[in-house]
């Protein structure tokens, strides 16, 4: 069974970082793949440097779009529309990929073919210092992603318990889910890809690799530093709908409300000082 990627990237404002991101594409040791680019209305010279790349690389299946700004779960979904494979493989336009990712989900697919979602293990870059995301994880919230029961809808309840611990640009999805679940919700401006987790979740089996496959780029022009507070209303919005509308276990609406808490706290915290 051969394996084919679509692999989709959303870009805004990317200049400094994509020819990186893009080399790490271009690196794979896995060569079934395309690329669709959506440029989410960057201002600056993101698209010159896509479009020149592109023409440098001319033997490499990458497609390039433009739109105006629209937010990330709208370029999502657009990218994924324009896709001709099954297998969706996330990238933003920051990270980096090791170069044998896509080879190895390409093997993890065959040896699970029961599962719609995969995901692993990240370093985060921070200047020059590295960090694994599931360290952190087993040294602070004493936990593994990859210890928890990712079957359909135990998935899903792990992911409102411990929070978002799949990095997006680890993922690889199955394209069929989005019959079920739909798309990328647009209601959402930060936590889209949260939300799209956990409906996969909801419905189908999910599996998570304590190898590093990728690399998330931490710095201070990033979405999650310059919309903190859509971040905070976004997530009451969604305990909102676990605690009162989700068919789930009380004990679990109440670890919900705990963390419901502790973001008003935190959301009262960051806005008084």
């Amino acid at each position: 069974m051969d394996i084919y990627f679509s692999i989709i990237m959303c870009c805004y404002n990317s200049q400094d970082n994509i020819i990186e991101t893009l080399n790490s594409i271009k690196s794979q040791t896995y060569k079934k793949w395309e690329l669709i680019i959506v440029n989410d209305g960057s201002n600056d010279k993101t698209e010159n440097i896509v479009k020149e790349y592109i023409n440098l690389n001319k033997k490499l299946n990458i497609s390039y779009f433009y739109q105006h700004n629209h937010g990330l779960a709208t370029s999502r979904n657009n990218a994924i529309n324009k896709t001709n494979f099954d297998w969706i493989a996330i990238i933003d336009h920051d990270d980096i990929w090791i170069e044998n990712k896509l080879e190895i989900q390409a093997k993890e697919i065959k040896h699970n073919l029961d599962k719609k979602l995969f995901f692993s293990d990240f370093w985060i870059l921070n200047n020059k210092d590295k960090v694994s995301r599931f360290d952190i994880f087993s040294k602070k919230d004493f936990f593994n992603p990859c210890n928890l029961d990712l079957h359909k809808h135990k998935a899903y309840l792990n992911l409102v318990i411990f929070g978002c611990f799949i990095a997006s640009s680890t993922v690889i999805f199955d394209k069929n889910v989005i019959k079920k679940v739909g798309y990328f919700n647009s209601e959402y401006q930060f936590v889209t890809d949260y939300i799209f987790y956990i409906e996969v979740a909801k419905e189908y089996d999910i599996h998570c690799t304590n190898l590093i496959l990728s690399y998330w780029r931490k710095h201070a022009s990033q979405a999650s530093n310059k919309m903190s507070n859509i971040y905070y209303i976004e997530m009451f919005k969604l305990f909102n709908k676990v605690i009162f509308f989700e068919k789930i276990k009380i004990n679990i609406k109440l670890k919900v409300l705990k963390k419901y808490f502790k973001l008003i706290i935190s959301f009262l915290y960051r806005n008084i000082n």
